[in-house]
């Protein structure tokens, strides 16, 4: 008879502990669902000044690629907007392309 109580105390403490860790699973899905969005929060973030970062660049390349930054620098080098054109290479009208 004291094997029948041993099982029987065994088999109650084996249920209750299956049926505390089904009802737990909710409650371990809804942490780890906020978790997640946690994560999600601060990727956005972080995507958001990346992108912002990204907007400045583009801008402060758009300001010193303009021809207002470009034509003194172009002047010191000789390539002045005004000035007579210089032949780089001369090619021949009737010549053939890929001779």
């Amino acid at each position: 008879m004291k094997k029948l109580g041993i099982n029987w105390v065994a088999m109650s403490i084996g249920a209750i502990a299956l049926v505390s860790g089904i009802l737990s699973i909710p409650i371990w899905q809804q942490n780890r669902y906020q978790d997640l969005m946690k994560v999600q929060l601060d990727l956005q973030k972080e995507r958001l000044g990346l992108m912002a970062e990204i907007a400045t660049s583009d801008l402060e390349i758009g300001s010193l690629s303009s021809l207002t930054r470009i034509e003194p620098v172009a002047r010191l080098v000789g390539l002045g907007f005004n000035a007579i054109p210089v032949k780089v290479m001369e090619i021949p009208r009737n010549a053939e392309v890929g001779k």
